[in-house]
């Protein structure tokens, strides 16, 4: 895994075999935060660290990264995206 990349899970990710994750590459199962308009209004006037900027809140799906996957610099990978083995071109779905 490269270099400043991260891995967030609340429900599941699963990486396959002979992955390749370069820099700088995020990989989100869910929101990082709640996207209702109420619930966003009381993040802004509560504590930061507080139950609400937790991911209790947050929309989530699971992501499945096959073998032989390469994900390049700066990827972003959201919640629900699922990459077959070999996947190499990446849009709003994959494909090979």
């Amino acid at each position: 895994m490269g270099y400043r990349s991260f891995i967030g899970a609340m429900d599941s990710i699963v990486i396959g075999n002979d992955v390749i994750i370069s820099s700088d590459v995020r990989i989100f199962d869910n929101n990082n935060h709640p996207t209702e308009p109420d619930l966003r209004r009381q993040m802004s006037h509560s504590d930061f660290y507080g139950e609400l900027w937790t991911w209790k809140y947050a929309a989530h799906k699971a992501v499945e990264i096959g073998d032989n996957v390469w994900l390049g610099e700066y990827s972003a990978i959201l919640k629900g995206v699922s990459i077959g083995g070999g996947g190499y071109r990446c849009q709003s779905q994959c494909s090979n």
